[in-house]
């Protein structure tokens, strides 16, 4: 039996473990809410000011993208520029305290932003030579085949390398006092690399790699001081030994979440008091009533079943989901304040929006 044949054999029971694996596990999709990393829960205007650098304009632009529909009441430059020229005011004035009053009088419960942010780009390029693949591999063919060996030519390759690097500083300002009540260091670094054989490598996207550096940013900033969320792959597992584990799990994924709490806690029932079911059977089962009261934000339910599992295997799975759960319980408890919050602010929008200054330049952007 010849090596090819051990070769291949070896890499199809390897595939074949790999989908069997791959099987087992049913992942479903979760919204996840967060709280921002800061509770500006006083606060009801937020206005963009001065944003120097290279790229300042762009991430200005892009956290006021973010932050629509955030609940705060959104100003852009333009707004905030004709008011302090009402005032007789500019952004070195809000360092004073008595003129920032000034302004405060007129904004009420509000901050600034202002920041600094450049991106540094470089692109390097290599050149390098190689021998041929089309001439390697007819060389390994005539070499099978016992036939004179072939001269290998020799390829010429080159490859471009492409990074931008983001710097830059946003602060948080209070209006009534000049406070800086927040600062955010903001930094990002994206690579693209282009290649090219027999020819020189393609330019690598400039453009793409600040767009990105940006973006990455502007959400790190809007992260800070707005909620947000992200989508999560909850990996529920099946076990061929309980088939009433599958049937909770199809449950949760049709949205019927009571249901597939009732259902996996009957399966638990029958598989704890049944001699066959070994414990890594049961410790799947606690795994998933786990996952199923976290989709259900009931965590302190589901650190007690991943406890169970984590019992049995002490497994380090098990336990990152029990300190998950932990964290996502507090997270729930400062979104609650931070949504309370925005809901009030929510309410006395339209009132505060009869200021003249304010529906002279038309409703500030953000809770129409």
């Amino acid at each position: 039996m010849g090596r090819g044949f051990l070769l291949r054999l070896s890499l199809a029971v390897f595939s074949m473990a790999l989908a069997s694996c791959a099987s087992d596990q049913i992942n479903i999709a979760m919204k996840v809410n967060h709280p921002a990393e800061i509770n500006l829960k006083d606060v009801k205007k937020l206005a963009f000011g001065d944003f120097t650098g290279t790229n300042g304009k762009d991430l200005s632009g892009m956290i006021k993208n973010g932050l629509t529909g955030k609940g705060y009441e959104l100003m852009d430059r333009t707004q905030l520029d004709q008011i302090m020229s009402e005032l007789k005011l500019n952004y070195s004035d809000l360092a004073d305290r008595n003129k920032a009053v000034k302004l405060g009088s007129i904004m009420g419960a509000s901050v600034i932003l202002t920041g600094d942010y450049r991106i540094d780009y470089r692109e390097t390029e290599e050149h390098s030579t190689a021998p041929c693949t089309a001439d390697v591999v007819l060389g390994i063919f005539d070499a099978l085949n016992n036939n004179k060996v072939r001269d290998i030519k020799q390829c010429e390759s080159s490859k471009r390398v492409g990074i931008a690097t983001a710097n830059g500083n946003i602060d948080i300002v209070d209006v009534s006092t000049g406070v800086i009540v927040a600062s955010k260091h903001l930094g990002a670094q994206k690579t693209a690399t282009t290649e090219g054989s027999g020819h020189a490598a393609p330019t690598v996207d400039s453009n793409g790699l600040r767009q990105r550096c940006v973006a990455e940013s502007a959400a790190l900033f809007v992260h800070l001081i707005a909620p947000w969320s992200e989508t999560v792959a909850m990996p529920f597992r099946k076990n061929s030994d309980v088939p009433d584990y599958e049937k909770a799990i199809n449950m949760i994924n049709v949205g019927e979440i009571q249901e597939g709490i009732k259902m996996i806690q009957a399966a638990l029932n029958a598989s704890e008091t049944n001699p066959k079911i070994d414990p890594k059977t049961l410790a799947v089962g606690y795994w998933n009533q786990g996952l199923i009261y976290e989709y259900a934000l009931d965590f302190d339910h589901a650190v007690d079943s991943f406890m169970k599992g984590y019992k049995i295997t002490s497994g380090p799975e098990f336990a990152a989901r029990i300190n998950r759960c932990k964290q996502l319980k507090e997270e729930q408890k400062k979104l609650k304040e931070q949504t309370h919050s925005m809901l009030m602010l929510r309410e006395n929008f339209w009132r505060t929006a009869q200021n003249p200054y304010f529906t002279a330049m038309g409703a500030p952007v953000g809770l129409q």
